[in-house]
């Protein structure tokens, strides 16, 4: 028997019924409503806006292209290799002998040549009886060395003098002549050393003249020497012995003036009435600071009469005349 149409349409069931199964009438199944409101589209998903573009790149600047695209620098050449230290060359100039086929360096071929170096001037040299070195032949023709002086310098001093005491004597100024001069004033020139220091202070034929003079002779050149250098010249003397320090010893003198006694001071303490006249409290009193305004305040503070000593503790010990008032208690001037 065939089916019924609507379980043919409908689909109610997969099997057949079974005999006395009473017959189910199946239900179709609800057919939705259909709605007259149109469907909501559905939202539209949000795009991201696209990213902005980079930016392009700065240009290069020239400078940079030029960095990039030149070779790398060229390094500087070696220095060239440095000269001697004055010591060394000096050291090298006393080693180096000229005309005996020995390398000469460009430093001393100038100053070979700087200083008027011939054949005929070495050969003068070594027949002097000195080693015709750089250091001798150019240290001795700049100071004009002859071979006329070295042989009166070596006859005078008895001996042969080395090149650098020729060079030392001669750029000072000692010459035969002033060596005469010095040995007729009755000084002993035997010490090369000696006239040297003697020369470079200023000791010269007046200075000599002048102390011989002044009643100053049978002194040694070194103290000769010590008092040019410290100031005691002629004149000095003639000014101490206004103020009663009469034939003083050389030593004496040059203390004296050494710590800054002269004339003027000396009259001005005389004025304020300080009289001594001894050398040694002189020197203290000189040298501690006490003048003519510190007598004259303590004056008018009311100390008068005071010894060297008195003066020079008071003078040491920072006490002044405004000190003393108000200790006194009637207050500054």
């Amino acid at each position: 028997m065939a089916a019924p149409l609507t379980s043919l349409l409908l689909g109610q069931t997969d099997a057949a019924p079974q005999p006395g199964d009473e017959p189910v009438l199946s239900q179709p199944p609800p057919i939705p409503a259909l709605s007259l409101t149109p469907p909501v589209p559905p939202a539209p998903t949000p795009v991201a806006p696209p990213a902005p573009p980079a930016p392009p790149a700065p240009p290069a600047s020239v400078a940079a292209v030029a960095l990039q695209s030149a070779p790398g620098p060229t390094p500087p050449p070696a220095p060239p290799a440095r000269s001697l230290g004055s010591r060394a060359q000096r050291e090298l100039d006393q080693q180096t002998r000229v005309g005996a086929g020995q390398q000469l360096s460009v430093a001393q071929l100038i100053a070979l040549k700087n200083a008027g170096i011939t054949p005929e001037r070495v050969q003068q040299l070594t027949a002097m009886g000195y080693t015709p070195t750089v250091s001798n032949l150019v240290r001795m023709s700049h100071a004009g060395i002859t071979p006329d002086y070295v042989q009166d310098m070596n006859t005078r001093f008895g001996r042969k003098l080395e090149a650098k005491e020729l060079t030392r004597l001669r750029h000072l100024g000692v010459t035969p002549e002033y060596i005469q001069s010095l040995k007729s004033a009755g000084f002993n020139v035997d010490d090369p050393k000696a006239l040297s220091h003697a020369r470079a202070v200023g000791v010269d034929e007046d200075f000599v003249r002048g102390l011989k003079d002044a009643g100053y002779t049978g002194m040694s050149l070194e103290e000769l020497a010590h008092l040019r250098a410290v100031g005691v010249n002629p004149e000095y003397i003639r000014e101490m012995n206004k103020h009663g320090l009469s034939k003083l010893k050389a030593r004496e003198l040059m203390q004296l003036r050494a710590v800054g006694v002269d004339p003027g001071w000396l009259a001005s303490i005389r004025k304020a009435g300080v009289q001594t006249m001894d050398t040694k409290e002189l020197q203290r009193l000189r040298a501690t600071g006490v003048d003519a305004h510190f007598l004259g305040e303590l004056h008018d503070a009311g100390l008068k009469d005071l010894s060297v000593d008195e003066l020079v503790r008071l003078r040491t010990g920072g006490v002044d005349a405004d000190f003393i008032r108000k200790m006194r208690g009637t207050g500054s001037k």
